[in-house]
């Protein structure tokens, strides 16, 4: 995670190569937990529990209705 102070450096000299190569590494662990949130979304417990979120939400709609 980039500190503040890097964050602001990063902002007042858009051009830099210290921008760039944090915006790639930013980028880098932003795509890992992508990767991890998509292969356990795509596994037996994360349809399980997309199915159980689903219900929950129909069951609140049914509930206002």
């Amino acid at each position: 995670m980039i500190s503040r102070a890097a964050a602001w450096s990063v902002a007042a000299h858009p051009g830099s190569s210290y921008a760039s190569a944090a915006t790639s590494a930013a980028a880098g662990a932003i795509g890992g937990d992508v990767a991890a949130v998509t292969s356990f979304l795509q596994s037996k417990e994360g349809k399980q529990l997309q199915k159980e979120v689903v219900r929950g939400v129909f069951g609140l709609l049914k509930k206002r209705l």
